[in-house]
């Protein structure tokens, strides 16, 4: 799903994420802990000069895959 707002992108995502509608409490903030690790990582690989990864369409990803695995029957 795609939105033109970063604060509604975050929250789509966000709900993706957690998979649930209403989770209790303590899966909840379990939750927000893991999600606070993921962003500190995220920072410090771009303060490590890290760019994002390109973007593949699971298409692309099946593709490499089998071709893999022709190469290896080879």
């Amino acid at each position: 799903m795609r939105t033109n707002n970063n604060a509604e992108a975050f929250h789509s995502h966000f709900n993706r994420r957690i998979q649930i509608t209403h989770p209790n409490m303590w899966s909840f903030i379990k939750f927000l802990q893991g999600e606070e690790n993921r962003f500190h990582h995220l920072r410090i690989q771009f303060y490590a000069g890290l760019g994002a990864r390109p973007k593949q369409s699971q298409f692309n990803v099946v593709l490499i895959i089998l071709v893999n695995d022709i190469m290896m029957a080879l």
